[in-house]
């Protein structure tokens, strides 16, 4: 009976133990996870602590002729994904309108446009960089100063132009000197013929008539009329012999 009770003891004794090592290994697991955890979220943001402003445009303390329509801003290494770019400009202690940022494929340039031309005198340009929970990563300002005021679209009136208006011809003037033009034309024909007829029956009547009760007379007229108007040598010569 001893024996026995002393097994069962040591049994009973040996699952106590066991019993009690079971929670040290679970707490060991959980420690591990959590300092994986701990150290990824480290690395990331260390590497978000490295990764600072390199350049932007327009660069801090620069001074301007004339306004800018965006600002440039470039990082040592790209935004994660999850993070954002915030920004805010005021120029005379004026808030300024401003458009989405806009990054290129590697994050690392990011493009804010101007709504509107800014005025002429100091700006600052304040931007941070925010996590998905809305804490602040990095941050950083850029001054500037604007030297020329906001431009004025000058106003010009329109140039109406008028079609050169034809000269207007009168239609009577062009008849009237239609129909003179074509009387003269008419008198000359006219006149040449009635030459030409004149001409010809003085001829066939001192050729052809050589005899008659008017020949002596008819003969003396022609002379005469010949002698006058024409100086054609073979008519005068047969007719004024």
């Amino acid at each position: 009976m001893a024996t026995v009770f002393n097994v069962g003891v040591r049994i009973n004794s040996q699952s106590r133990s066991t019993n009690v090592n079971a929670p040290d290994h679970r707490r060991w697991v959980l420690v591990i996870i959590a300092a994986i955890i701990s150290m990824g979220w480290a690395s990331v943001a260390n590497a978000q602590s490295a990764n600072q402003l390199v350049s932007s445009t327009p660069a801090d303390g620069a001074s301007l002729p004339t306004a800018p329509t965006e600002m440039t801003l470039t990082f040592a290494s790209g935004i994660a994904s999850e993070h954002s770019l915030v920004p805010r400009l005021t120029c005379n202690s004026v808030a300024q309108v401003l458009g989405t940022p806009t990054p290129d494929d590697a994050r690392t340039t990011w493009t804010v446009g101007i709504n509107g031309a800014l005025p002429k005198g100091p700006c600052s340009f304040i931007w941070g960089v925010s996590d998905a929970a809305g804490g602040v990563v990095m941050s950083g300002i850029i001054n500037f100063a604007v030297q020329s005021d906001l431009a004025t679209p000058a106003t010009t009136s329109p140039t109406i132009s008028v079609p050169a208006v034809p000269p207007e011809t009168s239609t009577v003037e062009a008849d009237t000197e239609g129909s003179a033009q074509g009387a003269i034309w008419l008198g000359r024909v006219l006149s040449t013929i009635g030459l030409l007829m004149l001409f010809g029956a003085m001829v066939v009547i001192a050729l052809g008539w050589a005899v008659g009760p008017e020949y002596l007379i008819t003969l003396r007229y022609f002379r005469i009329l010949l002698r006058r108007r024409s100086g054609h040598p073979l008519v005068c010569h047969r007719l004024c012999s």
